[in-house]
């Protein structure tokens, strides 16, 4: 660090007991180091549950980005710290000299759901909010022809004591339902919905510092399903063979409803969405 940079002569001279003397020259080159920036535009502060994004702003081009959170020059968010994440950026020119520069990225914590187990439904959920009052939450089954279904809501966040905000779209065209204090556990009807049909609920969570977690949930209200399945007529065949049977009455049930298809032949059951074909085709062959 001392040499000048470029050619610098090294002499090494030796004298012996007899006074006489000899000298060897030889020639080392310094080269500089590169001046390296780490300029990151607009990472002053990110959110935790922003979308990975690839790394520049480092000059000269062709560096490599390193530091918590990274994976080949990407920068994923929930991966990082929670807090000031150092950002270093290394550059290496073509006489193999390297320099670094390096720039903090501040990450903040975005609102985070729970992960719960829900003996209702026997598996475990993520989510922000929770409906405990229905006997199927989120769903809805009259048999008297009135579809209406009431919903209370549990604040299943964990980031409950630094949310600033819960803004709710029923997904029935009614109102965006906002409010700063959804209580823990839910004592009051917040919607109610009075169609039959599957609707899309999503939450918007907003912390104090700005940043906002998305959830949805799908919410289904019906009654007794309608279904038919006609015989067909040809029952005595030998197989293999197909048979086609037509289905009716099911046009008039709501989105959402599920129609299972089962046999005593072995083969497994059937699993279809609402709206359902016509007919249903079954290949026998034992």
């Amino acid at each position: 660090s001392f040499a000048n940079i470029g050619n610098n002569t090294i002499s090494y001279t030796i004298t012996d007991t007899n006074g006489c003397s000899n000298s060897a020259i030889d020639i080392i080159t310094v080269n500089a180091i590169p001046i390296v920036d780490l300029t990151i535009p607009n990472t002053s502060q990110v959110c935790s549950n922003e979308n990975s994004f690839l790394l520049a702003g480092g000059t000269p081009t062709g560096g490599i980005y390193s530091g918590t959170g990274i994976v080949n020059n990407i920068f994923n968010p929930s991966d990082a710290n929670i807090g000031s994440n150092t950002i270093i950026y290394t550059y290496t020119n073509t006489n193999g000299c390297s320099n670094n520069s390096s720039q903090n990225i501040n990450i903040l914590q975005a609102p985070i759901p729970d992960t719960f187990f829900d003996f209702t439904t026997g598996s475990y959920q993520t989510s922000f909010i929770w409906d405990y009052l229905n006997t199927q939450p989120f769903t809805g089954c009259d048999n008297t022809g009135i579809s209406q279904l009431s919903i209370v809501l549990d604040n299943m966040s964990l980031t409950y004591s630094t949310d600033a905000n819960y803004s709710i779209d029923w997904g029935d065209g009614s109102p965006v339902y906002s409010t700063s204090n959804l209580p823990y556990i839910g004592t009051d009807t917040l919607h109610t919905y009075t169609n039959a049909g599957l609707f899309n609920m999503t939450i918007a969570v907003t912390g104090q510092n700005g940043c906002i977690s998305y959830d949805s949930i799908s919410v289904f209200i019906g009654n007794t399903p309608e279904i038919s399945l006609v015989n067909p007529g040809g029952l005595d065949f030998c197989i293999p063979n197909e048979l086609t049977f037509p289905i009716g009455l099911a046009s008039n049930n709501p989105p959402g409803t599920m129609y299972t298809i089962s046999t005593n032949t072995g083969s497994p059951d059937l699993i279809l969405p609402h709206p359902l074909g016509s007919f249903y085709t079954h290949f026998f062959d034992e």
